[in-house]
C-alpha cells in the first residue's frame, strides 16, 4: 500500500515507547497489524493495535487522552513521566495520513490504541534501500526539522525554535511548519547565535535547555538592539507562578506550560505577529507613509512607539540626505550591523526594507519642502537625494498618487480653503 515511512515510523515509535514505558518488568506489549476488507469500510483500512498491560492512563474521555492534556497515572517503578507531547504528535501525523486512531485505557489493566490508515494503491512502486531517517537530532544536539514538511516561499514568517527534545520538536514543526518557516536549534546558546544571524520573526525557547536556559536566552535577546524587537515564547514543564513571572520579567511575550494546547500556541503565534504588523503601521506614519491616518494618532505613536534603534536609523539618514550616493552599505556601516540584520529588524518592525525606508525618509522630507517652501520641484529632488527629476516625479507618484506638482497644488489648494495659506509662496 500506499504510505509514508517517516510519519509512519514516527507514530510506531511513539506507541511503543509509551507503551514500554508503562509496562512492568514482566509485562507484555503486543503489536498486531491487518485489514478491514473494503466489504466492510470502503476504501480497505490497515489496522494497526499496539496493547499493553500496564498502570493505564488517567481517568478521562478518550479524546481528551489523545489531545494532550493528560499525564499518565505513572510508571511502574511510581515515576511520574510524560507530558503528552508523544500522543499529541500521533494524532497529528495520523491526521495528515488522513487515518483515525481510538484508545480503549482502565487504571490498574492496560491500554489499547487501534490505528486505521486508508489503503491505497495509486504510487509506483520502489524498495527501500536504505533505513528510514531520523527526522530530528539526538536530545541536546541541534535538531533538524523534517524538510518535507517545510513550506517553500520566504513570504512566511521565520519562527526559531530552541528545543533539545526531539519529540517536542517533531510535533512543533507538525503544528507549525504549514504556515511558517521552522529553523530549529538544541541549545541556548546556538539560539543566541541564530537568533542574531538570521533575526527571526518569532522565537519559541524551551525552558530547561544545554548552555544557557530559555530566561537567560530571553534576556539576553531582549537586551540586544538588534533582537529586542523579536516576540519570544517560552514552553516549559513548570506551571507555577514564580517561573511564569520570572519569565515574563526578563521580557517574555508569552509563557505557555507542557503539555500546551496546539490551537492556542498558534493563536499567541499569530497574536504576536499581528501585533508586530500594528507597530509597523505606527512606525510607516514616522517617516511619512500611511498619511491617511489622522494626525493624532502619528503623535501617539511618536510618543509611544518610536524605539532607540528607528531613531538612530532615521537621524543617520537624514543627516545623509543631500547624498544621493547614500547607499544601504553605508547606513549599516553608521548603525554598526550587517546588511543581512538591518534588513531583517528593519522589516520586521516597520514593514520596509533599509531601500524603502531611505527612499520613504527622502520622501517625507520632499513633502514637507513641496508644502513650506518655494523651491522649485528639481531644487527640492537634489535636496532630499535624488539625481533625476523624472525618477524623483515616479518615486513620489508612486508612494502618494500624485506627482511633486500636483501634490503641491493640492495642498496649496486645501490650504487656501482652509484660511491658512501663505501669500509668501509663490505660485
Amino acid at each position: 500500500m500506499d504510505f509514508d515511512a517517516e510519519r509512519l515510523q514516527e507514530v510506531l515509535a511513539n506507541l511503543l515507547s509509551n507503551a514500554i514505558k508503562s509496562t512492568p518488568p514482566d509485562g507484555v506489549v503486543y503489536l498486531q497489524i491487518g485489514q478491514i476488507a473494503a466489504a466492510i469500510k470502503s476504501p480497505s483500512h490497515l489496522v494497526i493495535r499496539v496493547k499493553y498491560a500496564g498502570v493505564g492512563l488517567a481517568e478521562v474521555q478518550p479524546p481528551q487522552i489523545l489531545d494532550g492534556i493528560y499525564q499518565a497515572v505513572g510508571t511502574p517503578d511510581g515515576h511520574q513521566d510524560g507530558t503528552g507531547i508523544g500522543l499529541e504528535l500521533t494524532k497529528a501525523l495520523i491526521a495528515v495520513m488522513e487515518g483515525e486512531i481510538a484508545v480503549n485505557s482502565t487504571i490498574g489493566k492496560g491500554t489499547e490504541f487501534m490505528i486505521t490508515l486508508p489503503v491505497r494503491r495509486q504510487s509506483e512502486l520502489a524498495s527501500a534501500k536504505e533505513p528510514f531517517p531520523s527526522t530530528v537530532g539526538e536530545p541536546g544536539q541541534d535538531a533538524v526539522a523534517p524538510t518535507s514538511q517545510q513550506p517553500l516561499g520566504a513570504e512566511k514568517p521565520l519562527i526559531l525554535l530552541a528545543e533539545d527534545s526531539a519529540d517536542v520538536v517533531t510535533y512543533l514543526v507538525a503544528c507549525l511548519s504549514q504556515d511558517y518557516r521552522i529553523e530549529v536549534v538544541g541549545d541556548g546558546d546556538a539560539c543566541v547565535d541564530k537568533a542574531q544571524k538570521l533575526i527571526p520573526d518569532l522565537v519559541i525557547s524551551d525552558l530547561i535547555m544545554p548552555a544557557r536556559d530559555g530566561l537567560e536566552v530571553c534576556r539576553t535577546l531582549k537586551e540586544d538592539e538588534r533582537t529586542s524587537h523579536i516576540p519570544i515564547v517560552i514552553l516549559s514543564a513548570k506551571a507555577d507562578m514564580e517561573t511564569k513571572l520570572k519569565g515574563f520579567k526578563v521580557g517574555a511575550d508569552a509563557y505557555l506550560t507542557k503539555p500546551f494546547n496546539e490551537e492556542e500556541l498558534c493563536q499567541r503565534i499569530k497574536n504576536l505577529l499581528d501585533l508586530r504588523q500594528q507597530l509597523q503601521k505606527h512606525y510607516r506614519l514616522l517617516v511619512g507613509l500611511d498619511t491617511h491616518e489622522q494626525a493624532e494618532d502619528d503623535d501617539q505613536a511618536l510618543g509611544l512607539l518610536e524605539d532607540c534603534f528607528v531613531k538612530k536609523v532615521k537621524q543617520v539618514v537624514e543627516t545623509h540626505l543631500d547624498d544621493s550616493n547614500f547607499s544601504v552599505d553605508m547606513l549599516c556601516h553608521e548603525v554598526g550591523i550587517s546588511n543581512a540584520q538591518l534588513y531583517r529588524k528593519l522589516t520586521a518592525i516597520t514593514g520596509l526594507s533599509a531601500t524603502k525606508f531611505i527612499r520613504a525618509i527622502r520622501l517625507k522630507r520632499a513633502k514637507d519642502l513641496l508644502e513650506k517652501s518655494e523651491l522649485s520641484i528639481t531644487t527640492i529632488s537634489m535636496d532630499v537625494g535624488f539625481n533625476d527629476v523624472s525618477y524623483f516625479d515616479k518615486v513620489f507618484k508612486q508612494e502618494f498618487g500624485l506627482t511633486p506638482m500636483e501634490w503641491r497644488e493640492n495642498r496649496r489648494s486645501s490650504n487656501k480653503q482652509s484660511g491658512i495659506y501663505d501669500s509668501n509662496i509663490r505660485e
